[in-house]
């Protein structure tokens, strides 16, 4: 199994520590490789910090009446349930591998002994955990849009980092589609359609599950409900390039 080590400096969480901090990271972290449906437990989640490595994960919360709620989908990059080591009420979600994973972990009573020690690390974390809340409120609006076509932009908008020239920038993973249906509040079938009426547009081209933005100013203006004409926008896009 590979170490990670490059991969876990390159991490926002952990930008800029001081070398001992990270030279503690990296030795006492914990590696873990998972099969599709392998859980970390929500008793895990309140003991250990996780930090996604490799594939994609779901959040999911149960209620009394046994009924589950996913909350979120994680990726490359995305630590789990940060609150819980920061506060005595234990994370009530566990996660669910949603392929094979990579992941490493840390035992709360070491990060929190960390932050009192840098305060790059508390920075770091103050930051993580507001771009969390900023994602939350973001996906909170999306599902209270009534209009589909507009809601669908606006979340690959916000799942796309492109702002540069690499193509790979305007990639956005939307496997697997039904969970990406439930975080949007919409039923599987109406995000394939949607998706397939961008991609007759030419506004996007999509290959198994992953999206490659075309044309991200027409999706902007088809978030900001726009009434515009799909097939017009796109014409005068060509002519522009």
């Amino acid at each position: 199994m590979r170490n990670y080590d490059s991969e876990l400096r390159a991490l926002p969480l952990f930008a800029n520590l001081q070398p001992t901090t990270l030279q503690e990271l990296l030795r006492v972290r914990r590696a873990h490789s998972a099969t599709r449906n392998a859980i970390i437990s929500t008793d895990a989640l309140a003991q250990r910090l996780f930090v996604l490595l490799e594939g994609r994960m779901k959040m999911v919360r149960p209620n009394a009446a046994g009924e589950e709620t996913l909350q979120q989908c994680m990726g490359k990059g995305d630590v789990f349930c940060p609150v819980a080591m920061l506060v005595t009420r234990p994370c009530c979600s566990y996660a669910q591998c949603l392929g094979a994973c990579q992941y490493v972990s840390w035992p709360h009573r070491l990060l929190r002994r960390l932050l009192t020690q840098d305060g790059q690390l508390q920075s770091n974390l103050l930051s993580y955990l507001a771009t969390q809340v900023e994602e939350e409120r973001t996906k909170r609006c999306l599902t209270q849009c009534g209009n589909v076509h507009a809601r669908v932009a606006a979340y690959l908008l916000s799942q796309s980092n492109g702002s540069g020239t690499d193509v790979r920038e305007f990639q956005v993973d939307l496997r697997p589609l039904v969970l990406t249906a439930q975080e949007l509040g919409i039923a599987r079938e109406t995000l394939s359609r949607t998706l397939a009426r961008f991609e007759r547009e030419r506004i996007l081209r999509s290959k198994r599950g992953v999206v490659e933005l075309c044309a991200p100013e027409v999706l902007r203006a088809v978030a900001d409900g726009e009434r515009i004409c799909f097939a017009s926008a796109c014409a005068s896009l060509r002519q522009d390039a």
